[in-house]
């Protein structure tokens, strides 16, 4: 095993995202069935700025970006051991796997965001905290109220919240050293405040034709390697008020014999994860490259090497 595929979430789209893939004839279909979904070109969207941030219009608008890049390289690149996505990234992981289709994805997808919308409290959030180790995080947590909404690393946690208990972490551990950064997420992902969309998000994967993956995936709560329909649909519901816990993720694929991870963007937060935590592992992101063939070419000889 030597290929995983990385499939990330929101925080990193950018208005150029679909550049790298226009006029690809199957890139260009998943863009217009984005088209559909939304409701008005995704293009346009973008060009709009900051409302790409809104969530029900960032989880479609990722997926849409996410898949949309892989059309263009699939047929360039070995068929990948695995694949893993980081929160909404994991429901475009399972359509890159075959579990369902294109436009089930993107319309899983927006659906998604509508219900974590409706479920989130005012002013809730996230907030990444660089420098703080897995006990500290947990003080924090239990004297802010926040809850870990991502583990990403030893020393790199996403904690999920209401406003004024993120902003009481926030000082917390600036006051103790640690470099703190709000993301431009709209609701407290991946804790228990969004336990109401977890049912209802289940029983609309559940309408979906799920199908068996070609890929193995990854389930982000643990890290398993998803068995069936079943368990895709439950780890995909429950992901969305429980931690996801990115770095059993990472460690998992090496132990599988992952050696390169190639993450499909838009960004390249997954990639640099990797490389600060398994620096011998090749991990690199379209969004390193001005084109398609030049990240084919360097994916392909790593995986030549490797």
């Amino acid at each position: 095993m030597s290929l995983a595929i990385l499939c990330p979430g929101q925080g990193a789209q950018h208005s150029a995202m679909f550049d790298v893939v226009a006029g690809v004839p199957e890139a260009e279909a998943v863009i217009a069935a984005a088209d559909g979904v939304l409701g008005t070109p995704a293009r346009n969207l973008l060009a709009g700025g900051s409302d790409i941030y809104r969530n029900r219009l960032a989880q479609p608008l990722i997926c849409a970006a996410i898949l949309a890049r892989w059309q263009a390289l699939q047929h360039d690149l070995p068929e990948p051991d695995l694949v893993l996505g980081y929160s909404v990234g994991e429901v475009a992981a399972h359509a890159i796997a075959g579990t369902f289709g294109m436009t089930d994805c993107l319309r899983l997808a927006a659906r998604r965001a509508e219900l974590m919308d409706d479920a989130s409290p005012p002013g809730g959030g996230l907030i990444a905290i660089l420098g703080m180790g897995h006990r500290q995080i947990r003080e924090l947590c239990t004297v802010t109220r926040v809850e870990i909404a991502i583990a990403n690393a030893a020393a790199h946690f996403v904690v999920g919240g209401p406003a004024d208990s993120l902003d009481a972490a926030a000082e917390m551990a600036r006051s103790r050293g640690a470099r703190v950064i709000r993301l431009n997420v709209e609701a407290p992902a991946h804790t228990a405040l969004l336990r109401g969309a977890v049912e209802a998000f289940r029983t609309e994967l559940v309408k979906v034709t799920l199908r068996p993956a070609r890929v193995p995936v990854l389930a982000g709560i643990d890290g398993h390697v998803v068995r069936d329909s079943v368990d895709a649909a439950a780890s995909l519901a429950a992901q969305i008020a429980q931690t996801v816990n990115w770095s059993r993720c990472i460690a998992h694929a090496v132990e599988m014999g992952v050696t390169v991870f190639f993450e499909l963007g838009p960004g390249d937060a997954l990639a640099r994860i990797v490389r600060e935590t398994f620096p011998s592992a090749e991990a690199r992101s379209l969004d390193e490259f001005r084109t398609l063939s030049g990240a084919i070419d360097r994916i392909r000889r790593a995986l030549a090497h490797s």
